[in-house]
């Protein structure tokens, strides 16, 4: 059994229209995106999102 941790890394986004946060799994870097046009799952629809952060999250 394996006690190192695994971490996933990926990028905080948040809807503009109904300010849902989620985090996008991806490893390249969009931190000099401002906005990036992707499905809200809140919406249900394609919007904007914001990138707030890079961040690392448990697997």
């Amino acid at each position: 059994m394996n006690s190192k941790e695994e971490y996933v890394s990926g990028w905080l986004l948040r809807c503009i229209v109904c300010g849902y946060a989620w985090i996008l799994e991806v490893s390249f870097d969009i931190r000099d995106a401002k906005k990036i046009y992707h499905y809200c799952h809140k919406c249900k629809r394609n919007t904007f999102h914001e990138v707030l952060a890079r961040v690392e999250k448990p697997r």
